[in-house]
Parts: C-alpha cells; sequence; structure tokens
C-alpha cells in the first residue's frame, strides 16, 4: 500500500486513528501487527509468508540462547540472505536463459532489501551481545511495522526497543495527532508536489526515443538528482510521523545532503541508516580505516547491489567509492576551494552518479557512446526548466523543516495554518490523481 494513495489516506489511516481513539479492550501492540499485516497484505497476500518466515527463522534460532555459536549465527543469517538473493536476482538467470520463464514470473516482495537488513542486523547484535533476544510478538513488531517496513529507516533494535516495550501503555491524544498530520502532510507534499513534479519532467529525457544530448544528460543528472531527494526524503517524513501513531521515533533518514562539501560528508547525510549500517557491519568488520581504499570500495560494491541486480547499481557504488577515494587522494586541494564551489562541485559529482542510477548496462552503453554534442536554445522552455530546478535546488540546501514545522504548529497562527494545511493537502489530493509510488519501493 502507498503512503499516497486514495486507500491509505481515506481508509486506512482513519480507520487505524479511530479505533486508537475509540476502542480500549485490545491491546495496542495487537491493533499494530494487525494493521502492519494489512498494509503489507495489500500488494500482495502471498509475500506476507515470506515476511513470517523470515522473523519465525530468525526467532526460533536464536530463542533462549546464551552464547550464539558461528554455526548457528551462520545458519540464522542464511535462511533471510538466501530469500534475498533469490528474490531480487532470480531475473539474472532469466536473461541468461529465456527458457526459464519461471524466473522471469517471479515478483520481488516489497521492502525486502530493507527487512532483511534489519533482520541482519538484530542477529549480529544478538551474536555480539549488545542486545537481549525479543519475544517472538516484540519481533514481529521490530521487523513489520509498517510505517517503515517497505522502504526503512533501517532501524537497529536498540533505537526503538524501548519504544515497542511501552506501545500498549501509549496514549494517542489530539495533540499528538495534530503534530503526525502536520508532519505526514509536509512528507506527502514533498512528494507528490515537488518529486512528482520532476518526475513528469524527467520521464520525458528517461522514455525518449532518440539519443540525449549532452545539455540533457546534463539537465537529467541534476533534475533526477532532486526528485530521488524529494521522493525519499518525503516517504521519511511520512515513516516518521506515522510511527508516532504508537509513540515510536523513528530515526531520520536525510540530514540535508546536498548542503554537504565532500562526497564522505553526503553519504553521512544520505540514506543514513543504510549508511551506518555498511559501516557498523561490514566496513569496520573488514578492518577499516586499515585498508581504506579496499574496504570502501568493497562497502560500496555492496552498496550497489543492495539497490538492484543490474551491472548499473554496481558501477554506481563504485562511482561512489572512487568519489570519496578521490576526496581522500586530493582533501588537501578539495577543501582549499571556497565553501560555495565545494558544495556546487560536490553536488555535480552526485548527481552524475544517477545516471549509473536511471539506466540499465545496455542503455547506459548506447548513451554514452552515441551522446550528440548539438547546441540547445537555453533560452525556451528548456531554460524555464532549469531555472524550475535551480529553485528547488537551493530549497533542498536551505529548506529547514523544524522551522517550517514550528510555524504550522503554533497556536499564534490562529486559522492561518490550518487553511494552508488543508489547501496543500487538498492540492496533494488532486495530485494523487495521478502520482507514482516512491522511487525506493523498488528494492
Amino acid at each position: 500500500m502507498l503512503f499516497n494513495s486514495f486507500a491509505f489516506i481515506f481508509v486506512f489511516l482513519p480507520l487505524l486513528i479511530l479505533i486508537l481513539f475509540k476502542i480500549k479492550f485490545i491491546r495496542k501492540s495487537y491493533i499494530l501487527i494487525f494493521f502492519s499485516f494489512a498494509f503489507y497484505c495489500y500488494t500482495n497476500f502471498i509475500h506476507l509468508f515470506l515476511l513470517l518466515a523470515d522473523i519465525l527463522w530468525v526467532y526460533f534460532l536464536l530463542k533462549e540462547e546464551n552464547v550464539i555459536k558461528k554455526s548457528r549465527f551462520l545458519l540464522c543469517c542464511s535462511f533471510p540472505l538466501l530469500s534475498l538473493v533469490f528474490y531480487k536476482y532470480s531475473h539474472n538467470i532469466y536473461r541468461l536463459n529465456n527458457e526459464l520463464e519461471f524466473f522471469e514470473s517471479i515478483m520481488m516482495p516489497l521492502g525486502i532489501s530493507f527487512f532483511t537488513f534489519q533482520l541482519l542486523s538484530y542477529i549480529i547484535d544478538v551474536r555480539r551481545r549488545n542486545e537481549t533476544t525479543l519475544s517472538l510478538k516484540d519481533l514481529v513488531i521490530y521487523i513489520s511495522f509498517f510505517p517503515q517496513l517497505i522502504a526503512g529507516p533501517i532501524v537497529r533494535v536498540a533505537q526503538v526497543k524501548t519504544y515497542i516495550s511501552k506501545i500498549n501503555s501509549f496514549n494517542l491524544n489530539f495533540s499528538k495527532l495534530k503534530k503526525i498530520i502536520i508532519l505526514f502532510i509536509l512528507g506527502i507534499s514533498i512528494k507528490l508536489i515537488l518529486a512528482d513534479s520532476l518526475n513528469t519532467i524527467n520521464e520525458l529525457l528517461i522514455n525518449k526515443k532518440t539519443f540525449l544530448n549532452i545539455f540533457e544528460i546534463g539537465f537529467l543528472s541534476y533534475s533526477y538528482s532532486l526528485q530521488i531527494y524529494f521522493d525519499f526524503f518525503g516517504y521519511s517524513l511520512c515513516a516518521i510521523a506515522l510511527g508516532k501513531t504508537f509513540g515510536i521515533n523513528l530515526p531520520s533518514n536525510f540530514l540535508n545532503p546536498y548542503s554537504s562539501k565532500t562526497p564522505r560528508e553526503f553519504w553521512q547525510r544520505w540514506h543514513v541508516t543504510l549508511s551506518r549500517w555498511l559501516r557498523d557491519y561490514v566496513y569496520i568488520p573488514m578492518g577499516g580505516n586499515k585498508k581504506y581504499t579496499r574496504n570502501i570500495i568493497f562497502v560500496f560494491m555492496i552498496c550497489g547491489i543492495w539497490h538492484g541486480s543490474n551491472f548499473n547499481f554496481l558501477l554506481w557504488g563504485i562511482y561512489h567509492g572512487f568519489l570519496i577515494i578521490l576526496h581522500k587522494q586530493t582533501k588537501l586541494l578539495w577543501e582549499s576551494l571556497p565553501e560555495t564551489i565545494q558544495l556546487l562541485f560536490n553536488f555535480s559529482l552526485i548527481s552524475f552518479g544517477w545516471i549509473f542510477f536511471i539506466f540499465d548496462s545496455n542503455q547506459l552503453t548506447q548513451i554514452f557512446f552515441n551522446v550528440r554534442y548539438e547546441y540547445m536554445d537555453l533560452m525556451g522552455i528548456f531554460g524555464l526548466k532549469i531555472l524550475f530546478i535551480y529553485i528547488l535546488f537551493l530549497l533542498a540546501v536551505k529548506i529547514r523543516l523544524k522551522k517550517l514545522y514550528l510555524f504550522f504548529y503554533r497556536k499564534k497562527n490562529g486559522i492561518i495554518s490550518p487553511i494552508i494545511l488543508g489547501v496543500v493537502m487538498l492540492m496533494n489530493i488532486i495530485l494523487m490523481l495521478d502520482t507514482n509510488e516512491f522511487i525506493y519501493f523498488r528494492f
């Protein structure tokens, strides 16, 4: 189910809030589990069995074990990992052999990359004795929690364990609901008004039948860079807002990434929970800075493969690893530049990398070997699009969400805030007639 769908906005969410306010005899933990399962079943009922199988596998293998031996640890990780590999990369088998039509028909479960990494972090933390095992009910809530089930953030058990234990005693009141509504409207607006507007522009270039010229490639890289940010950032805000309906504070996944001046800083601000997962569970165990170049490249290869099975995602990961190594090797020169130049240069490098993200390897070959270097009239329609992208870039760099949130939350604004929010939500409802799924639902 999509946050930006009529089913969610007008049925799922109102029904959930109504039950939380009116029904007191059912424990909230069971309400949450029911709605999480319903949310996940909406797209494909069969995939719920995989989610439950992963959870039960991990629960019974870790149950009441004081010391997790290596063999049990590997066995525990095996089923979630093999499930991820099978569903995510089975289409590659069909590409190698078109006669194996069974593999073409396999549909990847939504959010499998996210809940698999979350399960793996739980297994590793329990083995390291950083965490105690959860009860089955708490483990189900931790993994299947619907606000972050499909597209993150990737939450560590330590970040939410206390909140989960207090779900039944948490009371949703109108003051808390006001905060949730404001934050959700901000998130869904960023998706529908900003990201989907950019998608309309970008799809024309992505699906263009003729080869792109150099200006179009440059424009698309910047435009898609902003689209994927507003799309994923909008989702993350919605997830944080919805988490608060049960008193669970989900971690921020974006920290103004396009105001970063270096590639390393960008990955400390972009998709923060994935970056920290790779750092703590891959980079540091491999030796960290002791073998910096090797480990950075390997980590970003995993980052690329995590996003998709096509070769272009691997290239995208290697490209980002290369950028971080390049910055380290030229740090003195890089940081001697004025800060504005650093910011624009870094944004340009990051934006160019999204070309590897958008197109598969065959398309990339055609684009780079057949690129046209013709002149383009920048004062026409294309020029207006560039101006639009520039304005959105400034918005991405300068926007301070907390100030915007406080503006709508303050009582001193009287009726102005509710009117503005109402108008914005009406715009969102109109835009939902022709919206797209969140980009990270694919992963």
